[in-house]
């Protein structure tokens, strides 16, 4: 089995928290919570889905990500899941252990980006802010 540590967010959460948890726990990849299980949802999808104007995790089309079934995984713990995949299944654990591409603000109101879109600076965009994006 291969531990795959990644934050948990309910289907009705928006796509910019998908975002800030990502940058935030330096992660590809986030667990949507659904009634009847767990979606594995990896962070170019849910740029893909954003570039679409999607705006809740539960919009995302249903081709995008990996749906998991309770014989995929083990869940350790919560609100982080860590779920250990068993052998044979088609999750490869470094593809959403990677930090993503995603930068955040350190202004004094924290923001990301994406939502954002970055400037040719390394200057916020938002308006009255006067933090950097790193």
């Amino acid at each position: 089995m291969s531990d795959l540590q990644l934050p948990v967010l309910s289907e009705s959460s928006g796509i910019d928290k998908a975002f800030e948890v990502m940058i935030q726990n330096g992660v590809s990849g986030v667990l949507i919570n659904l009634k009847f299980g767990y979606r594995l949802v990896h962070y170019d999808q849910i740029l893909d889905a954003w570039k679409m104007q999607v705006e809740i995790l539960s919009d995302i089309p249903s081709d995008r990500g990996h749906f998991l079934e309770s014989v995929d995984y083990l869940l350790k713990s919560a609100p982080f899941i860590t779920a250990s995949f068993r052998p044979g299944h088609v999750i490869d654990a470094s593809d959403y252990m990677v930090r993503s591409s995603g930068y955040s603000c350190d202004g004094p109101i924290t923001h990301y980006y994406p939502p954002q879109a970055r400037g040719d600076t390394d200057d916020c965009v938002v308006l009255g802010c006067s933090g950097k994006v790193s």
